[in-house]
């Protein structure tokens, strides 16, 4: 199909052959800008249909076309007699030899090359319909050109090949300056990329040589870090060793100190005064004093020198019945009542499990003030996957929360020797001991005589 003719515009009438409607429309909009009326249609065969209607003043259309090509077309326009004088201009994004010959073949008055300035178009047109149409005089014989081993038979005019081939030389032109001007874009770039490699490999190579000496200092860090830390085990090993040894023969002396003072009391009591017997109960209780410090340095020493460990699945409802078990005078002595919920079980030492439970149920049986004891051993629900939260939870007199801190280290007492409350100082820091090495934590939440709560918290499984 065809457009509607501009009838605003009063300049010659040329016939648009093209089957891309966006290049249609771009040129249709390029001739009647230039004053020219523009008639489109969509290939050879509906362009014959409308050349038997009329006669334009030029045809330009595409080569490569449905139906009917540029080159059928030329040549059934030159065939009639109307239209052999009509110039026809081709359009093709082709440029090759055999393409100008193929025009030349067909007859066609010019051959331009796709992309097209609208200048050097409306050049062309222009150069074109300015001839009289009596000068486009074509000869009565052919010329046959060889090219590629296939024979073209050219009826074109001197003028009208002239006109070819400048255009093609001229596209050619501009196609070189198009080329020259992309290779010298392609250098600069070349260039400026070249300069960019050369900032990025100097900014790498201070990047690379800072991280290396980044590294070596790290490294020599390590190192220092590593024989410190070496020094460090066997200091600790060393401090362990001796804290078991002292503990261990101190405990000998100390039991000679209690047998004599118990035979003093028994066969020369009464040979000693009000005084003397006050001092020698003093000795007594200094050494028992002793005797429980030593005990507690060497349980502690022992659990921070072992390196075994025997997990296996503990029930901890288990573990708090043995301890209770252990506590057993203590407990009928105190009238307790004592709560134990169900517990879940856990990968870890059962003897550890059970003293941990003992030093922690111990403390609250003891730390009972003048009240009977209430104490809750349950699980906390809602503990994060992976980990269980142990409650033990008492009524007694209680600690400052202040100091949370203190009570958990070794030898630390929040009461002076003249308190009734017996005792090392050595449980609950045996209890932090236990619990860190399972890999677990231990704190705990208090008011001074409102009872206190600790909270264990253990791994399910072992890693």
């Amino acid at each position: 199909m065809y457009s509607e003719e501009n009838l605003t515009a009063d300049g010659p009438e040329i016939l648009i052959v093209e089957d891309s409607p966006t290049q249609a429309m771009e040129l249709e909009f390029i001739l009647k800008q230039n004053g020219y009326r523009a008639s489109v249609v969509a290939n050879g065969r509906e362009a014959l249909a409308w050349l038997g209607r009329k006669m334009p003043a030029m045809v330009i259309s595409d080569i490569v076309m449905p139906e009917l090509d540029g080159f059928e077309l030329c040549r059934a326009i030159r065939k009639d007699e109307k239209g052999k004088n009509v110039p026809v201009i081709l359009l093709s994004f082709l440029s090759d030899a055999a393409d100008v010959l193929k025009g030349l073949e067909s007859g066609a008055s010019n051959f331009i090359i796709k992309p097209y300035s609208p200048g050097h178009l409306i050049a062309c047109i222009q150069e074109k319909l300015s001839r009289c149409a009596a000068e486009e005089d074509w000869p009565e014989r052919s010329v046959t050109v060889e090219y590629s081993g296939n024979g073209y038979t050219i009826s074109s005019g001197v003028r009208q090949v002239l006109d070819i081939l400048v255009s093609t030389y001229g596209t050619a032109v501009r196609k070189n300056e198009e080329l020259i001007r992309a290779e010298t874009e392609l250098q600069l770039l070349n260039e400026d990329l070249e300069h960019k490699v050369r900032e990025r490999t100097a900014a790498l190579t201070a990047e690379i040589a800072e991280r290396r000496r980044v590294e070596e200092e790290l490294r020599k860090k390590s190192e220092k870090l590593i024989a410190y830390s070496a020094r460090l085990e066997q200091s600790n090993r060393d401090l362990q060793d001796f804290a078991f040894i002292a503990s261990h023969d101190l405990q000998e002396p100390v039991r000679k100190i209690q047998t004599f003072v118990d035979r003093i009391k028994d066969q020369y009591s009464e040979l000693l005064d009000e005084k003397g017997r006050d001092y020698l109960d003093r000795v007594r209780r200094s050494a028992r004093r002793m005797q429980e410090l030593i005990l507690s340095l060497l349980k502690y020493s022992r659990l921070a020198s072992s390196s075994e460990h025997f997990f296996s699945g503990v029930d901890l409802t288990l573990s708090v019945k043995e301890a209770l078990s252990d506590l057993r005078v203590l407990h009928e002595d105190s009238g307790a009542k004592i709560e134990v919920g169900t517990l879940p079980t856990v990968e870890a030492d059962p003897v550890q499990m059970r003293q941990l439970f003992q030093n922690l149920l111990g403390n609250a049986l003891k730390y009972r003030g003048e009240k009977t004891p209430v104490i809750r051993v349950y699980a906390e629900p809602g503990e994060r996957e992976g980990f269980h939260e142990i409650r033990v939870e008492d009524n007694g007199i209680g600690f400052d929360q202040r100091y949370l801190d203190k009570i958990f280290k070794p030898f630390q007492r929040l009461h002076g020797r003249s308190s009734p409350y017996e005792g090392a100082g050595m449980g609950l820091a045996i209890c932090r001991k236990i619990v860190e090495r399972h890999g677990g934590s231990i704190t705990a939440r208090s008011k001074v005589q409102s009872g206190a709560v600790f909270m264990v918290r253990l791994p399910e499984k072992q890693s």
